[in-house]
């Protein structure tokens, strides 16, 4: 399921960790064996997942709040809110804008962003309220394009 949700396939493991074969991934995601060693550390880093996660179930999960979690939860504090929206505008589908509000000279950024530099929101708050406001402007867009018989 985890490879499912990463886009990852069993031959891409399998690939990536240089095993003979495919059929030892398969092992894995069915239960009969473990991963050990390099292949768990080298699974988890590929998976972005923690190596408890893949033993235990628990842990540090990438399908957290936002995609990228752990990696952008990795950043200072400073340098989360751009991925963080990034996040938020693929899944609305609008990540193109993000590139032209971003491409804005760092001037001044975006209102929602500048209350998670000031410290309105904790990282998983600001991802809410970044999807509430592309959803928002998702719908504006289409309704624009609605009026002019897109």
């Amino acid at each position: 399921m985890l490879f499912k949700d990463k886009g990852i396939s069993k031959a891409e493991i399998q690939r990536r960790l240089r095993l003979k074969s495919w059929d030892t991934v398969h092992k894995w995601t069915k239960g009969k064996y473990i991963p050990k060693g390099k292949n768990l550390i080298q699974l988890a880093d590929i998976l972005e997942v923690s190596t408890d996660y893949i033993l235990l179930g628990r842990g540090d999960h990438d399908n957290g709040p936002f995609s990228r979690y752990t990696e952008i939860m990795k950043l200072p504090v400073k340098d989360r809110a751009w991925p963080i929206a990034q996040a938020a505008a693929e899944k609305c589908g609008i990540a193109g804008f993000m590139s032209f509000i971003e491409g804005n000279g760092g001037h001044e950024a975006p209102t929602f962003i500048q209350r998670f530099l000031d410290g309105e929101f904790n990282e998983e708050d600001f991802y809410k309220e970044a999807c509430r406001v592309f959803e928002e402007m998702g719908n504006t867009i289409k309704d624009e394009f609605a009026k002019r018989g897109f």
